[in-house]
């Protein structure tokens, strides 16, 4: 069998794909804060979180997509060699890969009621290469013509600013925008490569193209190279030489409170190098053995004596970074203390995609207390298991570790005199650690718990206490259209008036106590005997059936007709039940009153002009159900606005809106006899507009309700005959 060298395995280190890498099983983790660089849209329990520098969210990733440590035998000396039946199944390039992460500074917090900023800075060290399958052929201690190799290595860091919000108790989309700052950056194809091996030296002669930028140029390789040289040359780290942008953007719907479906693109952006360097480049060397530090730079040294660079050309360099796609479905029980779910990652490397399943299962008794397993199916292969802890104290220090690929098996390997444990059935092995400050966990929990599972949230339900079954509005109070008392899901007379309000029933039914066919809001005689009952006036009052007169004795100064205490002289609705701080008008329901209040700031229209905006519609459209509803409203819609520009213009453009909310009214069934539309302009303010706030509140839409008072007057016809 043919050994393969220290040198590739340094090259497995430091080559491999241009994909950030995250530990899947960290998916499961509600209450690990950095989640959402897997999909923008999840959002931490805590008010704010402050990971640490470096070790705040430190991930670190080694693999390859072909063979695993238990297919390799390791040997004395230089090299290790790759099992017979394992060579057999490889594919014709292997895909080599590994990805550093590690924090600079991130914090994010809790906005309003359903928004989180996120603020990020990541330093990444990032590689990928494919290798032909014959580099892992039997031959030994003979020379080899490859195929191609591609490798290409980046090191930059991002800045990173997203947002996450909570629409409603289904959705909730998330965005983040990244500024790359490439620090170094290294690609290249590698030709007729031709390599002879031994158990102390690896003989090299291949020739190729490589693009170089930053911190890796031509200049540090043409010479010799001294260890301060090496050392000194890691300034020119700390100046970007490298310019991108990438983007993240996902989604989470829950179509019941215990499913949770997920999607999210990240990473989807460019790098552009300047003044990068194009380059040909050959080889023809011998490098002995690379155990320390030392004979790296010995390495370094034989390697660049034996580089030819030749036809430099200077220009700029750009190209596509990968991306990723994260799926997600998980299903949560016992009040979302035990989840279980199913994460996809595809990973797209040029024409490549790699797959990566992952079942896992999470139990989270308290909110600072998480713990996941895992297990991966990649490519088509079944992997090892993964396991996550977060330990989260509610106002404190979060700790996560979490890891894809467990070593359950191990065995001892001998490099170089040196006895290393390793992993014996792993291709990859994929860490993450993170401390992190803390704040608020338990009280942003509660906001977004349901405890009366009406849809709304806590922290937004005005009513907490709703029955089950409910149907409730966007503050969580049960929906009653009538304004009766009763909600839709227990009203059996959906459209009661609202003089009948004092004298209905439990199901929302005007009452009829003496049981004589008249209800009792409009009864002037609600004790009739009942061996009367049946033969009363309109007014429920008993009729004299000999002559057809009716037998009330009540004086028209006494009367009362709407029983609301206030008597008719008095009352300025004398049908209509009132209260008499309305002059014996009704006044309006704190629903409703509610509802109309929202319309200050609720109705949008597109800037400068009359047109309503789409996200106003909702708000109308429970306007327009209200006053369907009540048709003896009389309703003034006045339009406002604030004293910025022409004072004309504003007088013309407050009453077009007033007309276009009167006009969609109308489409929505209203009686346009209910409605009335006049613009006020700036006369009416109802705060300073000498300020930004002041004059938000001034650009509004008024409701003024009243009540039209319809008089019926019951007329006796004469009967022929009959003496009064």
């Amino acid at each position: 069998m043919k050994r393969l060298t220290q040198l590739f395995i340094a090259l497995i280190i430091s080559s491999t794909n241009i994909i950030a890498q995250n530990v899947n099983t960290t998916y499961f983790l509600d209450n690990a804060p950095m989640r959402h660089t897997i999909n923008p849209a999840f959002q931490p329990v805590s008010e704010f979180y402050l990971p640490l520098p470096a070790i705040g969210n430190l991930n670190a990733y080694l693999g390859n997509n072909a063979f695993t440590t238990k297919n390799i035998n390791f040997n004395d000396g230089f090299g290790f060699v790759l099992e017979d039946d394992a060579y057999k199944k490889l594919p014709n390039f292997v895909k080599l890969g590994t990805d550093v992460q590690f924090n600079l500074i991130s914090f994010g917090w809790a906005v309003e009621d359903y928004g989180y900023v996120h603020i990020n800075s990541t330093e990444r060290i990032e590689a990928g290469g494919f290798f032909p399958k014959q580099l892992f052929g039997s031959k030994q201690n003979t020379g080899l013509e490859l195929d191609p190799i591609t490798a290409t290595a980046a090191m930059f860091a991002d800045l990173a600013i997203g947002y996450s919000h909570r629409f409603n108790d289904k959705w909730t989309i998330g965005a983040k925008a990244k500024l790359l700052l490439g620090h170094g950056y290294v690609s290249g194809t590698l030709d007729g490569l031709d390599m002879q091996q031994d158990d102390q030296s690896i003989q090299l002669n291949y020739q190729g193209k490589a693009v170089m930028a930053g911190l890796i140029h031509t200049s540090l390789l043409n010479g010799e190279v001294e260890k301060e040289q090496f050392t000194s040359q890691m300034w020119r780290y700390l100046i970007p030489s490298g310019y991108g942008s990438a983007f993240d953007i996902g989604l989470t719907y829950k179509p019941i409170n215990q499913i949770q479906l997920s999607a999210a693109v990240v990473d989807l952006g460019f790098m552009k190098w300047k003044d990068a360097e194009y380059a040909n480049i050959a080889m023809d060397t011998t490098i002995s053995s690379i155990s320390n530090y030392d004979n790296i730079i010995s390495g370094i040294n034989a390697f660049n004596r034996g580089l030819h660079i030749n036809n430099v050309e200077k220009k700029a360099y750009r190209y596509m970074i990968n991306p990723k796609l994260n799926i997600g479905f998980d299903v949560n029980l016992w009040k979302n203390r035990i989840g279980m779910g199913i994460y996809s990652q595809t990973r797209f490397y040029n024409s490549y995609v790699s797959e990566e399943l992952t079942i896992g299962a999470a139990f989270k008794p308290f909110n600072w207390f998480n713990i996941a397993a895992s297990y991966s199916f990649i490519n088509g292969n079944w992997s090892n298991m993964g396991a996550a802890i977060s330990l989260a104290p509610y106002d404190g220090i979060m700790l996560t570790f979490a890891a894809d690929y467990l070593p359950f098996q191990h065995k001892n390997v001998n490099i170089n005199n040196n006895i290393i444990k390793i992993n014996n059935n792993a291709n990859i092995v994929n860490l993450s650690i993170g401390i992190a400050v803390v704040t608020g966990t338990n009280s942003r929990k509660w906001k977004y718990k349901d405890d009366d599972k009406d849809g709304v949230f806590n922290i937004r339900d005005l009513c907490p206490n709703t029955p089950r079954g409910a149907i409730v509005d966007i503050d969580g109070c049960p929906i009653d259209f009538d304004a009766d008392g009763v909600p839709d899901n227990l009203d059996k007379c959906p459209n009661t008036p609202i003089e009948a309000y004092a004298y209905i029933d439990s199901e929302g039914c005007p009452e009829d106590l003496d049981q004589d066919g008249v209800y009792d809001y409009l009864d002037r005689c609600l004790e009739t005997p009942a061996d009367l009952a049946h033969t009363v006036d309109s007014f429920g009052c008993p009729i004299d059936t000999t002559h057809q007169v009716t037998l009330a004795t009540e004086s028209a100064d006494d009367m009362d007709s709407d029983k609301d205490g206030i008597l008719d002289k008095d009352d300025a609705c004398p049908t209509t039940y009132g209260v008499p701080e309305n002059k014996g008008c009704p006044q309006l329901k704190q629903e409703i009153r509610n509802l109309l209040q929202k319309s200050l700031a609720g109705i949008q229209f597109e800037f400068d002009k009359a047109d309503i905006r789409p996200e106003s519609y909702s708000l109308l459209d429970k306007i327009a159900d209200v006053f369907i509803q009540n048709k003896n409203y009389t309703i003034e819609i006045q339009g406002h606005t604030d004293t910025s520009g022409e004072y004309q213009y504003n007088m013309i453009l407050s009453q077009k809106r007033a007309e276009s909310v009167r006009n969609y009214l109308i489409e929505k069934g209203v009686s346009p006899d209910m409605l009335t539309a006049i613009g006020y302009g700036p006369d009416k303010p109802i705060a300073d507009n000498s300020t930004k706030a002041g004059r938000k509140l001034n650009r509004r839409v008024e409701f003024q309700v009243t009540y039209e008072e319809v008089i019926i007057k019951y007329i006796n016809d004469k009967v022929e005959g009959n003496q009064y």
